[in-house]
């Protein structure tokens, strides 16, 4: 059952005046009633206040404060006209204002729940949980249907650190309402905040047994452990979702993260292809795990045993996303399957053309297995895409090459030339292909001189090499 907004309170107490259902507002039991008025002076004020309410609901917010004054002014002790004015007033955030004049209505007439509803909202709101305590434990011993009378009063048992009180409170509500799913996070939480992890899984329990399907309450009880550092009661709860839902991705990720962490290679291993066969998990986290096998593959080429079949799981469930390709193809370069690197950076590049390192490496690639036609259709494609990089020029100067077309591939390597950058042995390899065309062209000053510039960057290549792999000491 919900309360009825103070705004909908107002109007139910205008609209019992225009009925004459209510006589007077100077209710027994309160403060000490002013004079009364005379009947003319009643029904007048009367009018005023209901004209007051009028205004209000006109949204004409002004005039109807300064109307409620006048009735207050007239008979102060008209606790509605209280009432009526701290709505106002918490229309426009004067909230301590408020309270006063709701305090003054409840005063006038104590016997108002919707008052006194207004008033346990208003010392929560502005923080004096202990006088919102009392107010909502009135309310809802008188009212014990109501349960947003006991919520509010177990909210105010909490905000002073009455937790252990708050949660009696949400029993005696559980015990009236059932199974409640809401109740039972609360529940669960307050434990948590009191440290008393098994106390906050014992909360979750009904939960499993009511909806034994439902994985995400296993997945919860596990989470609780693993925040207060019991793993091995948390895994249980983490299988027994397992067994539940094998494809959640929340639940995978922290099987394997725990599998992997105590060193169970079989089940982190089951756990990671579950994850990355699932077209729901987003890529991203699949490459960041997939990708740590890069490094560990260039020491221990047993890890693509490992890796191969998972990469062929990732382009299998995310067949449009070029991430998936690419990363497969990083990993067929690694082991030095070109054909099968080929065909992937295909898929990328069918997919996504805009990235100038994928050309690159499917350039590079053709080159190698002396596809240098190939290469120059690709290079071609490319050199409109990306102008001012090198390879691409370099591919079709190999493509000229080819079809003997020597001054074709002077003016390609020459544009090469201009875009390459600080990489002294692809430079000594543009200049030895110059040498060989000027030779074929029977330029030979120019062909020695190109052999001279090769022998020059491969000096230079070969000192930044040994920079970067010293040898060992003797």
């Amino acid at each position: 059952m919900h309360r009825l907004s103070y705004v909908a309170a107002g109007l139910l107490l205008a609209t019992l005046l225009l009925c004459g259902a209510v006589p007077s507002f100077a209710q027994q039991g309160g403060k000490k009633a002013a004079p009364e008025l005379t009947e003319r002076e009643r029904l007048a004020n009367t009018a005023l206040f209901v004209d007051a309410v009028k205004e209000r609901l006109n949204e004409n917010y002004g005039l109807a404060e300064e109307m409620l004054h006048r009735v207050i002014v007239a008979e102060p002790s008209h606790d509605a006209a209280h009432y009526e004015l701290a709505i106002l007033m918490v229309m426009s955030g004067r909230m301590q204002e408020a309270l006063q004049e709701v305090e003054t209505a409840v005063s006038y007439n104590p016997e108002n729940h919707w008052y006194k509803v207004m008033l346990g909202d208003l010392y929560n709101q502005t923080g004096q949980f202990r006088k919102a305590e009392a107010c909502w434990r009135e309310l809802s011993e008188k009212y014990p249907e109501n349960l947003d009378y006991s919520n509010n009063y177990a909210y105010s048992l909490t905000q002073q650190n009455r937790l252990k009180e708050a949660l009696k409170v949400y029993d005696a509500m559980q015990n009236q309402l059932g199974l409640n799913e809401q109740l039972c996070e609360t529940k669960k939480n307050i434990w948590i905040y009191l440290k008393k992890p098994d106390a906050a899984v014992a909360e979750l329990k009904p939960l499993m047994e009511a909806f034994p399907g439902e994985a995400k309450y296993f997945l919860e009880a596990a989470q609780v452990y693993f925040t207060f550092n019991k793993e091995k009661k948390g895994v249980a709860y983490l299988e027994a979702a397992q067994r539940i839902d094998s494809t959640n991705e929340k639940l995978q990720m922290t099987l394997y993260d725990y599998y992997a962490k105590h060193n169970r290679q079989k089940e982190a291993y089951a756990c990671l292809r579950r994850i990355v066969a699932n077209p729901a998990v987003p890529i991203e986290p699949k490459r960041k795990v997939l990708g740590g096998y890069y490094m560990l593959a260039q020491k221990d080429t047993s890890c693509y045993r490992e890796i191969n079949p998972m990469l062929d799981l990732l382009v299998k469930a995310h067949p449009q996303q070029p991430e998936s390709w690419s990363l497969r193809a990083d990993f067929m370069i690694q082991q030095q399957r070109f054909t099968d690197a080929l065909s992937d950076l295909e898929r990328v590049l069918a997919l996504d053309s805009s990235k100038s390192i994928v050309w690159e490496y499917y350039i590079t690639i053709l080159l190698q297995m002396n596809r240098p036609v190939e290469a120059a259709k690709a290079g071609e494609r490319a050199s409109q895409l990306f102008p001012t990089q090198a390879i691409p020029y370099f591919a079709m100067a190999a493509g000229a090459m080819e079809d003997q077309d020597y001054e074709a591939a002077v003016a390609n390597l020459q544009s090469a030339l201009k875009y390459v950058s600080d990489n002294p042995a692809f430079v000594s390899d543009i200049y030895r292909m110059m040498a060989r065309a000027y030779e074929a062209m029977g330029s030979y000053s120019k062909a020695e001189e190109a052999e001279a510039r090769r022998v020059e960057y491969q000096r230079q290549a070969d000192k930044k090499q040994k920079l970067k792999n010293p040898e060992p000491p003797k």
